[in-house]
Order: structure tokens, then C-alpha cells, then sequence
């Protein structure tokens, strides 16, 4: 997922997109012997195209999928979400969204009404914010308005180098996200068991898997 992609697609690559995720829907119904948990990261900001949203009503409808979500920015309207009201009762419970506050490219008012809007329509949904210095009076600004019993997790910025953040910066940080030192860490991953490529899988648009392992 990169919301900072400056990209404008072609009709071919969004013709492309559109019946890569209709395929991979159709996939998901038919194999329905195990249990699914599916996460949506789409380069750049999904929710706008309309089959990401068909895509995410009709998998959580899915009685064999347990929890299907996107990552996005809440650039765009939520209504079509509505649509929940004529679902299934397990398909509310199973949708949710992964919401990152960019204060670049969502003003503030705007991101948090949206989240109002979700808590209205009982839609789970997590808030982050990559925790660069320059964002840091929105990041409290955020954690002001935000419901108390809303999680604000804070995305440690870890290419500038362990020095980025001051002893008092982490400090405060972590004052909001009570984890954000365990994310700040870079975690070995190398020999320790793994499930990706079995019980876990990165699918591509074409359809291929794809295994990663960082050591």
C-alpha cells in the first residue's frame, strides 16, 4: 500500500485492476473448506474505484469469510457501506477498515467525520498515523478528537535511523500508542517459524503467491 503513489492509471491498467479483484472475489466463493481473513493493499487509494467496494461487501457476506478489510486514507465517501443494512449479520462483523490519517492528503475535519460515520454505521475500523516529526501536532490534534476507546497507533519512522526521535519524543509518543516502541524496533525474522507461503499468502493481481521472509 503506498498512498503517497503519484500514478494516474490507463483505462487498460484500471480495466486490468477491475478484473483482477472481480477473479479473485469469484475465487473466494467458490473455495469456500477453510476459513478466510483477507487484507486489501492496493497501491494507492482503493476505495475510490467503485469494485474494491462491491468486492468488500461481497466477500464479508461470505459465511467462510471471517474478516475481509483495506487499507485507505478515508479520501472518499462511505455511504456506499449502506449497503451492509441488507446484508447478512455476520457480513458487518467481518468488514472492517485499516484507516491511516495522511494530514497531507485528508484535513483533519474531513478524516475524523468520516470515522464518526463509521462508528454510526457499527463498521470496525483502526486509525494510524505514520508518526513523522512535522505530523506531530496533527497527531495530537487526532488523538483530541477521537473517541477515547479508539486505538491511535503510531507507525514508528524507521528510515531516518534510530536517532530520529528524541528520548522525550518517544516518550510522548508512546504516552498515545503504548506500543509504538515495540514498532519502532526492527524485528529478526530469519530461522524463527514462519507461516507465509502456508498458512499465509500475498496474492498478487495475476494471481501468483508470493512468499516474503526478512531476515
Amino acid at each position: 500500500y503506498c498512498p503517497f503513489a503519484k500514478h494516474v492509471s490507463s483505462r487498460e491498467e484500471l480495466a486490468a485492476d477491475r478484473a483482477a479483484v472481480e477473479r479473485f472475489v469469484r475465487w473466494c466463493s467458490t473455495h469456500d473448506t477453510r476459513r478466510l481473513s483477507i487484507l486489501f493493499t492496493p497501491w494507492g487509494e482503493g476505495l475510490i474505484r467503485r469494485w474494491y467496494q462491491d468486492a468488500l461487501l461481497q466477500l464479508a457476506a461470505l459465511p467462510h469469510v471471517v474478516a475481509v478489510a483495506i487499507q485507505t486514507n478515508l479520501s472518499t465517501r462511505l455511504d456506499w457501506l449502506d449497503a451492509l443494512d441488507e446484508q447478512p449479520a455476520h457480513a458487518r462483523a467481518a468488514l472492517g477498515l485499516w484507516t491511516t490519517f495522511h494530514p497531507t492528503q485528508v484535513e483533519l475535519d474531513t478524516f475524523v467525520a468520516r470515522c464518526e460515520q463509521l462508528e454510526q454505521r457499527r463498521v470496525a475500523y483502526s486509525v494510524g498515523v505514520v508518526a513523522l516529526r512535522e505530523h506531530f501536532d496533527a497527531i495530537a490534534a487526532l488523538r483530541a478528537r477521537l473517541p477515547a476507546s479508539t486505538y491511535l497507533w503510531l507507525n514508528a519512522y524507521k528510515s531516518a535511523g534510530p536517532g530520529y526521535y528524541a528520548p522525550d519524543e518517544r516518550a510522548w509518543l508512546t504516552s498515545i500508542d503504548p506500543l509504538f516502541e515495540l514498532n519502532a524496533l526492527r524485528h529478526r525474522s530469519l530461522g524463527e517459524a514462519c507461516h507465509a507461503g502456508t498458512r499465509s499468502l500475498l496474492v498478487r493481481g495475476d494471481g501468483r503467491s508470493e512468499e516474503r521472509r526478512v531476515g
